[in-house]
């Protein structure tokens, strides 16, 4: 006898758990759906609205690469003629150098 008592009771717990998480799941499942179909219309919009910026700002960016990169081949050729000149001043600059060199070490 008992155990049909206990045997009763865990089905009712059972089924009770059951039937709670499927009621709960079933409210989760409908808040869910009324939100999609609120939000839906403003997430298309937004979306719409976002890739036609996206373009203009990619095509913006892409110009500024451009320009970015001239500024760069300049500045690497600035550099390139800098590079030289300070060769130029060490070349010229090293018979001084030794010689002062020397007269320090006297």
């Amino acid at each position: 006898m008992l155990l049909l008592v206990v045997a009763i009771g865990w089905v009712v717990v059972v089924l009770g758990t059951l039937v709670y998480a499927g009621w709960s799941g079933w409210g989760t499942y409908r808040s869910v759906r009324r939100l999609e179909r609120s939000t839906a219309p403003h997430i298309a919009a937004i979306q719409g609205a976002g890739l036609g910026a996206l373009e203009a700002r990619s095509a913006e960016l892409q110009e500024q690469l451009a320009i970015l990169n001239a500024a760069l081949a300049r500045l690497n050729a600035a550099l390139a003629v800098l590079r030289i000149l300070l060769d130029a001043w060490r070349a010229a600059t090293r018979p001084l150098s030794f010689l002062r060199g020397l007269f320090r070490r006297s």
